[in-house]
This record gives C-alpha cells, sequence and structure tokens, in this order.
C-alpha cells in the first residue's frame, strides 16, 4: 500500500499521462491481496502458492514492466 501510495504521489505530482489507467492497475492489484490475505485468514492451505504465483505476476508485468518503459 505505501508503495502504490508513494508511487501514485509522484505520478500526480509529475503529471504522468497515464495516471489513471496505472492507478486501476493498483486497485485490481489492492484487490487481489486483499483476497489472498481474506484466505490466509480464514486457514487455506493453498495460500502459499498463490501468494507465489501472484508475486510472481506482479514483479514481471508491473515492476519489470513499468521499469522498462521509462
Amino acid at each position: 500500500m505505501e508503495h502504490f501510495a508513494m508511487e501514485e504521489k509522484l505520478m500526480r505530482e509529475q503529471e504522468y499521462p497515464s495516471y489513471q489507467e496505472h492507478k486501476k492497475i493498483h486497485d485490481k492489484l489492492t484487490g487481489e491481496v486483499k483476497e489472498i490475505a481474506d484466505k490466509f485468514a480464514e486457514g487455506d492451505r493453498f495460500v502459499t502458492i498463490e501468494l507465489s504465483h501472484f508475486l510472481t505476476r506482479w514483479l514481471i508485468h508491473h515492476i519489470i514492466s513499468g521499469s522498462l518503459n521509462q
């Protein structure tokens, strides 16, 4: 959440043209994390696999792809 808040603040300050689209991605990722956290809290044993897949997708598509576009 802190990462997204800081990134969004910087994008607004710099008038990043794709801010709204990027914010939607953040909102979607935040929702996915909340879903995983809820499952973990309910005792879902497979949540570690789901979390691993989520983090891999995020690393590849959000962090690496984003840094290539800069």
